[in-house]
């Protein structure tokens, strides 16, 4: 498709629908394209082996939250837009599983503010069973294009990441967080109250000099927001602040960072 907006689900404010998309592939090559966009209406939307993909260039978006209070299903399914696009983007309020699904771009999952809407303080989100969040920033520092596998661009959202994946790259001079806690769009302040955990056996893996698990400024002990890890393992350093409550960090021979519980002698098992 070249219909830069995509498709739109929308329903009536007064008989709310609930929508499946099941084994379908939706490529759209347009500049700044989208493929699957949700607007107010909508009480509920899964995708089942679903494809999305966006190749033009431009901020391109797989799938845009537009309807507010949404409950949103992604199960195996595969997500993924170019070098400067969002494989979900919200601008509202959801609460959203991705399960066994890859999300993929230059943010797998970017949690707007308020901007003709009313933001995605609120939402929560659950991504489990094998799941990949993926991000690539190949942009020059010139550019001023930081960014993130996961962005949070408002206050007091969830994130839980079970037995899955996060994978962020970086190939030129800009910066790429694993976890991207920014600017509060609407105040111009740095966002409070995000809460991230993650646990099991997943795998969090930075590529790249650039790349940066969260900003040490905005996360942690006595931070505007949290990360939590009670699970997985890591191929770089993990600031003791972010382990859960009865949880500490172990080195592995081959130099890989394990969570484990408090005086653990074995390694869980983790998500290869």
């Amino acid at each position: 498709s070249k219909f830069s907006r995509g498709i739109g689900i929308a329903g009536l404010q007064d008989a709310r629908i609930d929508v499946t998309l099941k084994n379908i592939t939706i490529v759209n090559s347009a500049d700044s394209g989208r493929c699957v966009s949700t607007r107010e209406g909508v009480s509920s939307l899964t995708m089942e082996g679903v494809n999305l993909q966006t190749s033009g260039s431009g901020n391109t978006q797989a799938f845009t939250v537009g309807g507010s209070n949404e409950t949103i299903n992604i199960r195996n399914s595969n997500l993924s837009t170019g070098t400067a696009g969002y494989a979900v983007i919200t601008f509202n309020p959801v609460q959203m599983i991705i399960d066994n699904s890859k999300l993929s771009g230059y943010a797998a999952l970017y949690m707007k503010g308020p901007s003709g809407s009313l933001g995605s303080s609120g939402s929560v989100v659950r991504v489990q069973n094998g799941s990949e969040l993926s991000s690539k920033n190949p942009h020059p520092a010139e550019s001023q294009s930081d960014f993130g596998t996961v962005v949070f661009e408002t206050d007091n959202i969830q994130l839980q990441v079970v037995d899955s994946k996060i994978i962020t790259e970086a190939t030129d001079g800009s910066n790429q967080e694993a976890i991207g806690f920014f600017t509060n769009y609407e105040t111009g302040n740095p966002v409070e109250g995000n809460q991230v955990t993650i646990s099991g056996s997943s795998k969090v893996e930075n590529i790249g000099a650039n790349t940066i698990f969260a900003d040490s400024t905005q996360a942690g002990t006595g931070k505007n927001n949290s990360i939590q890890i009670s699970g997985g393992s890591f191929n770089f350093p993990i600031s003791p602040e972010y382990c859960a409550p009865g949880f500490e960090i172990q080195q592995n021979a081959d130099g890989s960072i394990v969570i484990v519980p408090d005086g653990s002698t074995t390694p869980p098992a983790q998500n290869n």
